[in-house]
Parts: structure tokens; sequence; C-alpha cells
């Protein structure tokens, strides 16, 4: 999860989180809606793991006070910014498909925070319920091949292998500086720290 930055529109790049409570950031901000973005939530109960309630609503009050909007998953998200016609900055983009844009001429920047951000996983499962177990068995096997990572290095993912390198200009799973929190964490404290944001921020 990142900062995506649309170069032509924004009048510095951002660091970190709080760095767009700025001045010269007001009203050209965006977030992605934690209601339909899983990794935005996820994002929010990671900041509290990590910083703790009162330090983590701080940032997002004097984000809120500086006209940050909050709207869509993160595909409206990044096509608001992309777009030129909206805000300039994502708090909390995915950076694969800002890198996919980016790739395709989108003035996009991604930039990890400086504070620290999380790596959200693409789990795959084989449900309980699943009437062809030997055929899922099959296609979870596949997609930890050589072939099927190197398709997700691809698609500027970070790949679950660690012989198969990232594609060029994205970073490493090394690379990303990650809050102090745990998936337990975030697992025991989403639902209820999402509840209070949409209290605090979203009424």
């Amino acid at each position: 999860m990142s900062l995506v930055v649309n170069t032509k529109l924004s009048p510095r790049l951002p660091n970190d989180w709080a760095d767009l409570a700025a001045p010269e950031f007001r009203g050209k901000v965006i977030m992605p809606d934690p209601r339909e973005s899983g990794t935005a939530r996820d994002l929010l109960a990671a900041m509290v793991s990590a910083w703790g309630k009162d330090d983590t609503w701080a940032v997002f009050d004097a984000l809120f006070a500086n006209g940050m909007v909050v709207r869509g998953g993160n595909g409206p998200a990044l096509d608001d910014v992309g777009s030129g016609n909206g805000c300039a900055v994502i708090l909390g983009g995915v950076d694969y498909a800002a890198y996919d844009a980016a790739a395709k001429g989108v003035p996009l920047r991604v930039i990890s925070p400086a504070s620290g951000t999380i790596v959200t996983p693409r789990p795959v499962f084989i449900l309980n319920t699943t009437k062809n177990p030997a055929a899922a068995k099959a296609l979870v096997d596949y997609m930890f091949t050589p072939e099927a990572q190197q398709i997700s290095a691809a698609h500027k993912m970070i790949p679950a292998r660690t012989d198969i390198p990232v594609a060029p200009g994205t970073r490493t799973y090394a690379e990303v500086k990650q809050l102090p929190f745990s998936w337990d964490q975030i697992k025991g404290n989403g639902a209820a720290i999402l509840a209070e944001f949409i209290q605090r921020y979203l009424h």
C-alpha cells in the first residue's frame, strides 16, 4: 500500500502519510473507501496496531481537515488521480495497479511511506465444499510454479517465490518498510477499527 502521486498535479512528492496534511495538498488527496476496499481497511488496522488509536486518529484528523476525500475502491481512486481531472495523490493506493498505469504513460509515481506500510497478501484457497478437489489442488500447485509466479511478476506484483525476480522498476518485499503489526491483530481488530473510522469521518 503506497502513496500514488500524479507528478503533473502534485505540488511536490510526499515522503510519508502525514505529509498529505500539509497546506499545499489541500483538496488534492483521495483515499479508497475502507468499506469497499479490504486493503484500505487492513491499512487502517495496521496503523492503529503500530501507532495506537490516538496517534492514528490525529493523522486522519489532520488529513480530513485538509480536505481528503474517501470515495470508491482502489480502481476508482486510481482513475481519479490518473485522469488528471481529480485529486493528485492516493493515500493507500495499490502499487501494482499504479505501476501498470505508469507503464502505459500515466504520470504516476509510487512512493513507499517512510514510516512504513503493509504488503497485503493475495491468498489462494481450496474451499472445503469443492466438488473437484483434485482440480483445485492442481490449480493451487500451479499458482506456485515458476511459470505462474512469473505471470504475477509481469503484473507488477511481488512474487511469492524468492527465486522469481520482481518486474523492473518495482520494489522487492525486502525493500518495503513495513509497519510493526501482525495479521492476527488485523483479523481481531479490523472490524472495530473500521466502525470507529466510519463513525469519526464518514457520517
